[in-house]
C-alpha cells in the first residue's frame, strides 16, 4: 500500500495472499500512486520485504527521491490484550 504520510490516506494498494513475497508488488503499487499523484512521490519508505535490486533500480530510473530508504523492522510492536 502507498499512503500519504501526513494524513495516513491510502493512495494505491494491492491485495495478495499472505504467503507471497511483497517485493514484486512494489512497482505496480507505485505506478498507480504515480498516476494518481501526477508524479513520483517525494519519499518512499518500505520494509525489508521490498528490498530488491529491481525496486531500487526502478526508483533510481525515476530520478530517485529525496528520502528513499528501506525501513528494516527489527521487531513487531507489542499489543496489550
Amino acid at each position: 500500500m502507498a499512503a500519504d504520510a501526513n494524513y495516513d490516506f491510502p493512495i494505491a494498494m494491492r491485495i495478495t495472499a499472505g504467503n507471497v513475497n511483497d517485493s514484486p508488488h512494489m512497482i505496480p503499487v507505485f505506478e498507480d500512486a504515480e498516476r494518481r499523484l501526477n508524479g513520483f512521490p517525494k519519499s518512499v519508505i518500505a520494509d525489508r520485504g521490498y528490498d530488491a535490486s529491481d525496486n531500487s533500480e526502478w526508483v533510481d530510473e525515476r530520478g530517485g527521491c529525496r528520502s528513499c530508504r528501506l525501513e528494516v523492522a527489527t521487531s513487531r510492536p507489542s499489543h496489550s490484550p
